[in-house]
């Protein structure tokens, strides 16, 4: 009996699976047909759809904070075109913050 179980065990999920791409095919058929007539796989695009990228931060200002000078900066995006020319800087939402001691006589507390 024992010998058994494991042939009626994959039995069953073998024949599970097939029941299942059985239920499926048709709507895999569907979808492949609606995406034949429509063209999508072969659209065109004007633009290109690469551009060369770094990340740079843009100087937004210092302001005081107690002791300290704040020097606020913000993570930008520069989009570059295939010359290499600046196209748009678009900014990530990132921001930086370096505190700089206005005392340079003394040492900044710990803080």
């Amino acid at each position: 009996m024992k010998k058994r179980i494991p042939f009626f065990l994959a039995l069953a999920v073998l024949s599970n699976a097939y029941l299942i791409f059985l239920i499926l095919k048709p709507a895999w058929e569907q979808i492949r047909h609606q995406v034949e007539e429509s063209g999508a796989l072969f659209a065109t695009v004007s633009e290109p759809l690469y551009h060369d990228y770094y990340f740079d931060y843009r100087y937004e200002g210092v302001r005081e904070e107690r002791d300290w000078n704040v020097e606020v900066y913000q993570e930008v995006k520069v989009l570059l075109d295939e010359n290499g020319k600046k196209i748009a800087e678009i900014p990530t939402g990132k921001m930086e913050y370096i505190r700089i001691y206005r005392d340079r006589s003394i040492s900044p507390p710990l803080s």
